[in-house]
């Protein structure tokens, strides 16, 4: 496994630990976003620290001393920038198919590492935005517009930049440096800044179709297997069924992971939060809790609180805080319910 960290913001890198590691030891990482040193967060110290210890003392840092200083944009296909006496066979096969791509100026979200997956063997080309700005993208583009250049004979995924954030993405601009077969989207129901942009994911099914995946690819099942994001209501989110002629969607929702393999690509994603004590919780966050049937005082962020004063025994709560300061409540009940 090869680990490539965006930037160091939280909700980037927060899947990272010792639980998450226990069954495949990675065998090399890189830390994208700028200096991880001048934008140090307490996840950006947790993460280092897991990946620091003698657990992974064979882990190698490519990104360390690869990265030129002042501004300007650069891009490294990974196996050409290592010691290849210092690898398997296996893991230049597989940094032979990845190159990143990180403009040297700006904040962290500009300064994301974009990378793009090779799966030639596949028919896939896959790109990973970050949180990304519209700047990113056209400054990578004049120093290395080869970095965009569609694969012959391949569907090319690309993922929204920012979790389909409208102020990061130009839909003109991504159809132009992208030529997007599917859209992958990191974001759905429950999210605290209500991503994806719906006026975005309009824009983008309104523009004509181009790609190719429909003639390569079909949906085998009914289930969340292609958009879901919230509708702005108290319904908390719809699903989106894209039909033939229109942009094909694949979308993790809050919690899940995206997954291209000979047999196509699959989503799935899950609503099982673990609380402090270990115990597992089913979340529905498609049904928020008014604020007004709240019995605690709302400081209780990212933990599981029980219901007080509940008409049902057993019922408790998740709470999320907004990057706003708003508290959300999500009912939640154990998992063996």
């Amino acid at each position: 496994m090869f680990i490539i960290f965006s930037h160091p913001d939280a909700d980037h890198i927060n899947c990272i630990n010792e639980k998450t590691l226990t069954d495949t030891l990675p065998f090399g990482v890189w830390y994208g976003g700028g200096d991880w040193n001048k934008h140090v967060t307490k996840c950006a110290k947790a993460v280092q620290k897991t990946l620091n210890n003698d657990t992974y003392s064979l882990l190698k840092n490519l990104s360390n001393d690869k990265i030129p200083n002042g501004d300007g944009n650069w891009c490294f296909n990974l196996a050409e920038c290592v010691q290849k006496e210092n690898f398997t066979d296996r893991e230049i096969k597989i940094l032979k198919d990845i190159e990143v791509a990180q403009i040297s100026s700006g904040n962290i979200n500009s300064q994301s590492a974009i990378v793009k997956i090779k799966m030639t063997k596949l028919g896939m080309q896959f790109f990973l935005t970050g949180d990304g700005e519209g700047g990113t993208f056209e400054q990578i583009k004049e120093g290395v517009p080869e970095f965009f250049q569609k694969a012959e004979n391949c569907v090319s995924l690309v993922m929204l930049p920012h979790h389909g954030a409208e102020k990061n993405t130009s839909v003109d601009k991504l159809f132009k440096n992208f030529q997007p077969d599917i859209i992958g989207i990191s974001a759905g129901s429950g999210n605290l800044h209500n991503h994806p942009s719906e006026g975005l994911i309009e824009n983008i099914i309104n523009q004509e179709y181009k790609g190719s995946f429909w003639k390569n690819f079909e949906i085998q099942d009914n289930s969340e297997s292609m958009i879901a994001y919230r509708d702005k209501t108290e319904n908390g989110a719809f699903v989106f069924y894209n039909e033939h002629e229109k942009m094909p969607f694949v979308c993790t929702n809050l919690l899940g992971d995206i997954k291209i393999d000979e047999d196509g690509i699959k989503t799935k994603f899950s609503n099982i939060v673990e609380a402090k004590n270990g115990a597992k919780y089913r979340v529905e966050f498609f049904n928020r809790v008014p604020k007004k049937n709240i019995k605690f005082k709302p400081n209780q962020k990212g933990k599981i609180r029980k219901a007080k004063g509940a008409k049902k025994e057993g019922i408790f709560y998740y709470c999320v805080e907004t990057k706003e300061g708003e508290v959300l409540y999500y009912p939640a009940y154990p998992n063996n319910v």
